[in-house]
C-alpha cells in the first residue's frame, strides 16, 4: 500500500536508525490499522534514467515482520518495475553487512570508502550541507575568513566535530533479468 510522504517521514524518524531520507515512493505493510513495515524509493542522485534507489527499509521498533521486505519489494516490482531497469541501494557498514540485500536478490556492486558527517546539535548531518559557501551563510562568517580556511578548519573553529563511518556497500538488482 502507498504511504503518504509525511506518514513515511514520521515512521522513519521514529523507527529507522538513520532517520528519514527523502523518497518519492513509500510502500507500507499494516497489521490491523498499524503501519508495521516501510520501504521507500527515490530517483537516483544523478537522475539516471531507468535506475531507482531503495532509500530506506524498516519495521516498527521491537516488531518483527517476517518476509516484510520481500513483500514490499515484490509489490514495488509488480507496480513500478516496468519503469526501471535497475534498483540500487547502499548499506552502511557501521550498521549492517547488507545481508538483507543478499536475501532480496541484490548483488554486491562495490565497496565504498569510509566517509564522514558532521555532528550538529547532536544530529549527524551530511557533509554536503557544510561546504564552505554554506558554512559562511549558516553561521554568518566573514567571507575573508572563509577564503583562507578549509571546510575542516572552519568547522573545527565552530566546534562542530566530524564523525567517520565504516564505509558502505553499493547493491544492485537488475529488473531486466526478471522479465
Amino acid at each position: 500500500m502507498e504511504i503518504d510522504g509525511n506518514m513515511a517521514k514520521n515512521f522513519l524518524e521514529t523507527n529507522h536508525l538513520q532517520g528519514n531520507k527523502y523518497s518519492s515512493i513509500n510502500l507500507g505493510l499494516y497489521h490491523n490499522d498499524d503501519l508495521v513495515s516501510l520501504m521507500s524509493f527515490s530517483n537516483t542522485r544523478n537522475n539516471n534514467d531507468g535506475i531507482i534507489e531503495l532509500t530506506r527499509f524498516c519495521n516498527r521498533k521491537d516488531t518483527q515482520v517476517i518476509g516484510g521486505a520481500s513483500k514490499l519489494l515484490s509489490h514495488f516490482i509488480k507496480t513500478y518495475g516496468n519503469k526501471y531497469s535497475e534498483i540500487i541501494s547502499f548499506s552502511d557498514n557501521t550498521y549492517s553487512d547488507g545481508g538483507l540485500y543478499v536475501t532480496l536478490g541484490f548483488e554486491l556492486d562495490s565497496n565504498l570508502n569510509v566517509d564522514y558527517k558532521y555532528v550538529v546539535n547532536g544530529k549527524r548531518e551530511h557533509k554536503a550541507n557544510y561546504r564552505k559557501s554554506q558554512i559562511q551563510k549558516k553561521f554568518n562568517i566573514d567571507p575573508e575568513l572563509v577564503n583562507f580556511h578549509t571546510e575542516k578548519e572552519l568547522m573545527d573553529m565552530l566546534g562542530i566535530p566530524r564523525i567517520w563511518d565504516c564505509g558502505k556497500k553499493k547493491w544492485t538488482l537488475s529488473l531486466s533479468m526478471m522479465e
